[in-house]
């Protein structure tokens, strides 16, 4: 079972890596000079939001109490580890940084707090 789900991204999490449990779905190909995929590369949830943009909509630049964050969409299996991770983002930090949020939540903090869509 997969469905959208969505973050609310303090700075140096946007910039970070998206979790091991996340590279499944959410990984760049490789390719090298002949067209063979060597590996992997993780990608940030900055570069996640860029490359889900068009299908998902891009990243909402908010500010909380003058420290950005950043809104974003993906999806996530319920089956799988990445529910967990999700969640695990935003330990010891006060809400809502790093949190993962349902829609109506995202709607609520992006109308009261939003400076921009990212990538447009």
């Amino acid at each position: 079972m997969r469905g959208s789900i969505f973050f609310c991204l303090n700075t140096q999490t946007y910039e970070a890596e998206v979790p091991e449990s996340f590279l499944e779905n959410y990984s760049v190909e490789d390719f090298n000079e002949n067209g063979v995929d060597v590996n992997l590369e993780k990608i940030t949830f900055k570069g996640l939001s860029t490359l889900n943009g068009k299908v998902l909509g891009f990243a909402v630049e908010v500010s909380i109490e003058n420290i950005p964050h950043y809104v974003i969409e993906f999806y996530s299996s319920w089956l799988s580890d990445e529910a967990v991770s999700s969640l695990v983002l935003g330990k010891g930090l006060q809400y809502p940084s790093n949190s993962t949020l349902t829609e109506k939540e995202a709607q609520v903090i992006i109308s009261k707090y939003r400076i921009n869509e990212l990538g447009n």
